[in-house]
């Protein structure tokens, strides 16, 4: 073999093994997106969990507030017009957390079952005729692409808004984190 052939093999030996360290790299590369991907997406549902236990945990501070809120729901021609505006308050407010969480969710850093308790959340509510009436009003500044989404949502049937205020346990039911 006179040197001209033998460089020309190791030329090819060469770029062989050059195209499988690509291959590797490559590999390597995209294991790390889709880490990097996962990680984001755990962050993202961790940051979006504190943000609405933050909002449960600001009403929950105000006992007057969570009244009003059941009532709201349980006996709205109840309340005065005052009521009725701090009602819709905190309906504006959770309504833009979840309208954040919407955006995040489209963009895919949220999971659909995440997502969906949300959506079902917000279909309820919606059920109701104060929150109903807000949300026609269209006074709350949300993104054409979130109101397009509520309003292609459909009532889930059979929702039924669960009470705020602490209510009698059921026979046989005990509220300690034992059962006993």
């Amino acid at each position: 073999m006179d040197h001209q052939t033998f460089a020309q093999l190791l030329g090819n030996y060469g770029e062989f093994a050059g195209a499988i360290a690509v291959v590797v790299t490559l590999a390597y590369l995209g294991i790390q997106i889709r880490q990097n991907t996962e990680s984001l997406r755990i962050a993202s549902e961790l940051a979006l969990s504190q943000q609405s236990a933050e909002f449960i945990a600001h009403m929950r501070a105000q006992p007057d507030v969570l009244k009003l809120w059941d009532l709201a729901v349980t006996d709205p021609a109840s309340l005065s017009s005052d009521d009725i505006r701090q009602y819709r308050w905190a309906i504006s407010e959770l309504f833009t957390i979840y309208e954040g969480h919407y955006h995040v969710y489209k963009r895919g850093f949220i999971a659909e079952e995440a997502w969906q308790s949300k959506a079902n959340l917000m279909r309820g509510m919606l059920a109701n005729p104060i929150v109903a009436e807000w949300w026609a009003s269209g006074l709350a500044p949300f993104s054409v692409e979130f109101v397009r989404y509520i309003e292609s949502m459909q009532s889930p049937e059979g929702w039924t808004y669960q009470a705020v205020a602490p209510a009698a346990v059921p026979a046989g039911r005990s509220d300690s984190p034992t059962g006993a």
